[in-house]
């Protein structure tokens, strides 16, 4: 009968400690399917701004010009992509802070057009690379444990008011 038993509990304990590896093995895959969803959005929306102010400098130099008109199709294919990534990145986001804020800075950047005078082209640049600061610490956060997360509030590169965002 005792040795019943302890075949019994040694199966139990076993099988559990199988099920928590293969939980910690998905939470490990999860969190690295969203660095790399986060990372692809972030190079994705930095290329689809740095396309949308070309085309602004582009249009400004020549208006019906040819390197306007090639600025014009490489800001399509930019926005086509950062679509691409963003919706990557709303399917393993773990935070729909992370969402939102990815959202919101593709709006800032979709903000900023050809036709803007000079001003308000600088103060759309200058409020989508807040709003992109902003998602990388929200998704920085979403990615990183408690433990480390307290990290970013000491990175200097974080606007304030990303940083301040972290802090609520």
């Amino acid at each position: 009968m005792g040795t019943l038993l302890g075949s019994i509990i040694t199966y139990w304990l076993q099988r559990r400690a199988t099920d928590h590896a293969d939980k910690r093995l998905r939470g490990s895959q999860l969190r690295q399917e969203r660095i790399e969803a986060y990372g692809a959005f972030a190079v994705a929306a930095t290329t689809l701004r740095q396309a949308r102010a070309t085309r602004w400098y582009r249009r400004q130099d020549d208006p019906g010009g040819p390197t306007y008109h090639e600025a014009r199709a490489e800001s399509d294919r930019a926005q086509g992509t950062a679509l691409h990534a963003l919706f990557r990145a709303q399917i393993v986001a773990g935070d729909n802070d992370v969402t939102a804020c990815a959202q919101e800075a593709l709006d800032a950047i979709d903000e900023i057009r050809p036709n803007l005078a000079r001003e308000d082209f600088r103060g759309k640049l200058d409020d989508s690379e807040r709003l992109l600061a902003q998602f990388v610490a929200h998704a920085s956060r979403d990615v990183m444990d408690r433990e480390t997360s307290h990290a970013l509030r000491e990175l200097p590169h974080y606007p304030d008011a990303a940083r301040n965002d972290l802090e609520s």
